[in-house]
């Protein structure tokens, strides 16, 4: 049964790819897949030398409401002489670094050629072989149909979601591609009903006809390769609400998809100023010829992806009339908006091009993730959004984040970095005691060596320095930036040496002196405990250790800090805790019974651990300390200026 001819009735978001076989021949006459750094397929493979192939996808969603996907992958120019042919669907999907194994949601794999069906059997967890029969003596090329259905039900910015509502594709996990191949440029055809809209980052190519009965007139668009067409969602809807804008002189536009609050005069205003402010710092220019913002908005929404010339942000629907929480969506943005730059332009030789087959390891995402976190809220500062008290106070908070984090302690920027495909995205209950976010310590890192920077030269210089020769020596030039390529451009836009700034907050783990960095800008951090203000008998309180959660009717131990009195005492996660000093304590109450003892006092803990009642007799420690702020101590020393006033080169 053709599932791909649908009627001119049905609401079908079909999706026609055309990989064009303009391909270089030298490409295939050195017989080697850049991704892989290996061999081609052999003689008998269809992706062999010589072979040129024209592939077409063309995607429709009949029963999005069951949230599938249907695909048919046409393979064009394929030799007589094959016997076989391999396909892959790549396991992550950049910008997100954990093996996701797309292929769990991919079923229903069939393939035919002219003369009928033939052979289509899993290779690996990602991989399918084609058997191919002998054509007439090997002379000519055939075409091989390939059709599967994705399912496509998780509402993420890193993954796909069809249903009622609207098609959201994510190219990483529902297009395959042929090993070897993804060179080829694309032609992209959308065909949907006369009330849909669409988003996306491919350029449009003008209208194009319809598939075999459907009545509606396609849309077009073009991309140059797979990591192109992998690298731009696509998001179709009725509702879709497209705002468009000019800055810099290059169009951008932005799509709502989801009701909301907001206003979308002032949100328009509000990014262009962010997109200057960021093409402020390479020299008022942009890296693109069109940019698009993809915001879907929804109950529980959060989160961006980041692509070359568009993001994916998700937010909640009624909030985007609250101060703080429309700042922090326009912080989303500038951080994924910048982007455009860091990371996708400017990145290590492992961010591109990429194995789409497996991990791909790099000490540098504290710079990638961390310092763009950094310029999201650099930028909105600076495009007028923020308030330099709200800034500073941001900035404290993010510091008691991260002092409030043991793993600090155990890993440097770049071991979080290396290790996030297996610990940043899979935490457990010891997380917290044994890792870092490679995003929070990667943007204090960077504030620190920005201020330092200033207070260096003396206000002339400042890590926007470091991106310009970053960008200039590398991004502008399509290079992928070395392992080691950060501290030269450092101590290159400094002119001093950071061997030791390195050594101690990029590759050690060493602690901040916080203040001797925020001197620079003419503030201190001040840090205290929490105050207990409204007993009648002030006392400092005692500190347990232990994060308790409700469950069941059971209080259980959820996590435990390093080093606390609950950790010295022996108290396990998952212990279930029923009574301090022979009175029952629940995770609601643990507090104001601490808040009645202090630092020193020794008091009783009655758990069951499975099933085994036991006593505990723990020590309570000193709170530590809650607050963080950072406060002015006059003019900045040394001539520097606070970081957020720059941006111009």
């Amino acid at each position: 049964m053709n599932r791909f001819a649908q009627t001119a009735r049905r609401s079908t978001a079909m999706l026609v790819l055309v990989l064009l076989s303009a391909c270089d021949p030298l490409a295939f006459a050195r017989g080697t897949d850049p991704a892989h750094n290996s061999p081609l397929a052999t003689a008998t493979q269809a992706s062999a030398p010589g072979a040129p192939l024209d592939i077409t996808y063309r995607v429709s969603a009949p029963d999005r409401r069951a949230h599938l996907v249907d695909v048919e992958m046409r393979i064009g120019g394929v030799p007589a002489a094959a016997r076989e042919l391999d396909l892959e669907l790549p396991v992550w999907a950049p910008g997100s670094y954990l093996v996701r194994e797309f292929a769990r949601n991919v079923q229903d794999e069939r393939a035919s050629t002219g003369g009928g069906p033939v052979p289509i059997v899993k290779s690996a967890k990602n991989k399918w072989r084609i058997s191919l029969p002998g054509g007439a003596a090997g002379i000519g090329t055939r075409t091989v149909v390939v059709t599967y259905r994705v399912y496509a039900n998780e509402l993420s910015v890193r993954t796909s979601h069809a249903d009622a509502d609207h098609v959201y594709l994510n190219g990483s996990n529902v297009f395959m591609y042929v090993p070897g191949r993804k060179s080829l440029p694309v032609r992209v055809e959308l065909d949907l009903p006369d009330d849909w809209q669409v988003a996306t980052g491919l350029r449009p190519a003008g209208p194009a006809p319809a598939p075999a009965g459907n009545a509606q007139t396609a849309r077009a668009f073009t991309a140059p390769d797979y990591d192109t067409l992998a690298d731009c969602p696509i998001e179709a809807a009725p509702g879709l609400q497209i705002l468009r804008f000019e800055a810099l002189g290059i169009p951008h536009e932005m799509a709502l998809w989801g009701a909301s609050n907001v206003d979308t005069g002032r949100l328009v205003t509000d990014t262009k100023k962010i997109v200057e402010a960021a093409g402020a710092v390479f020299g008022n220019s942009l890296p693109y010829e069109r940019y698009v913002f993809i915001v879907q908005i929804f109950p529980g929404g959060g989160g961006g992806l980041e692509h070359s010339n568009s993001t994916v942000v998700q937010t909640n629907p009624w909030g985007l009339q609250k101060k703080d929480s429309y700042r922090g969506f326009l912080e989303l943005l500038a951080h994924e908006f910048f982007h455009a730059w860091l990371v996708k332009r400017i990145h290590p030789p492992a961010l591109g091009p990429f194995d789409y087959t497996s991990e791909n390891y790099t000490r540098m995402l504290w710079l990638m993730e961390g310092t763009t976190d950094y310029y999201g809220s650099l930028l909105v500062k600076r495009a007028g959004l923020m308030s330099e008290d709200d800034y500073w106070k941001d900035l404290a908070k993010q510091i008691g984040s991260l002092q409030k984090t043991p793993g600090r302690r155990h890993q440097s920027a770049e071991e979080a970095s290396f290790d996030a495909w297996i610990k940043y995205y899979r935490p457990n209950e010891n997380s917290s005691n044994s890792t870092v976010s490679y995003y929070l310590k990667g943007m204090i890192l960077t504030a620190m060596l920005d201020l330092e920077i200033q207070g260096r030269t003396k206000g002339a210089k400042s890590f926007d320095d470091v991106l310009r020769q970053l960008w200039t020596t590398y991004g502008q030039r399509g290079l992928p930036v070395p392992e080691d390529g950060v501290e030269p451009a450092v101590e290159a836009a400094a002119g001093s040496d950071f061997t030791a700034f390195f050594d101690a907050y990029v590759r050690g783990r060493a602690e901040f002196d916080y203040n001797a960095f925020l001197v620079h800008a003419g503030r201190k951090l001040v840090i205290e405990a929490q105050k207990n203000d409204d007993r009648i008998t002030p006392v400092a309180g005692a500190y347990l250790g232990a994060r308790l959660s409700e469950s069941d009717g059971r209080t259980l131990v959820s996590s435990i800090a390093e080093d606390s009195p609950a950790w010295a005492a022996g108290l396990s996660v998952g212990d279930d805790v029923l009574a301090l000093d022979g009175y029952r304590v629940t995770a609601s109450s643990m507090d104001n019974r601490l808040s009645d003892r202090a630092p020193g006092d020794e008091v009783r803990l009655t758990i069951f651990r499975r099933d085994r009642l036991i006593e505990l007799r723990v020590k309570l420690g000193e709170r530590p300390p809650e607050n963080y702020r950072i406060e002015k101590i006059g003019a900045a020393s040394d001539g520097g200026k606070v970081s957020a006033d720059r941006g111009n080169p």
